[in-house]
């Protein structure tokens, strides 16, 4: 599916299951990383969370859009040294504890704004 058909698809849902979506491809990130099997996957979810982000940030509060800034940089820096990521076990460890702790708070939003 090209991306701006992928796009208007997913601004087409509602915001709280957006958020919900970016919870799942980086909690994806975290399930991957410590995987010796498919540990190259882990990649194509840093990179699908790279583009959901500016499809999800500017429809949230500001204070969930400088976090999610923040994120950007963070899964940025994962893409950019991937590779050495992988060949060191204790900063994969990092990398699935933080993109742990980020789906849990995606998750939080998430709820929120079910209940809005």
């Amino acid at each position: 599916m090209p991306t701006k058909s992928l796009e208007n698809s997913f601004l087409r849902l509602p915001i709280y299951k957006r958020v919900g979506n970016l919870a799942s491809e980086v909690n994806r990130i975290s399930l991957q990383v410590l995987r010796d099997d498919h540990v190259d996957t882990g990649i194509t979810w840093v990179n699908q969370s790279l583009k959901i982000i500016p499809w999800t940030a500017p429809h949230l509060e500001p204070k969930n859009t400088i976090e999610l800034q923040e994120l950007e940089k963070l899964l940025s820096s994962w893409k950019e040294n991937w590779s050495s990521i992988l060949l060191d076990q204790s900063e994969r460890q990092k990398v699935q504890t933080q993109a742990r702790a980020w789906a849990e708070k995606l998750l939080g939003w998430m709820e929120e704004l079910q209940e809005e």
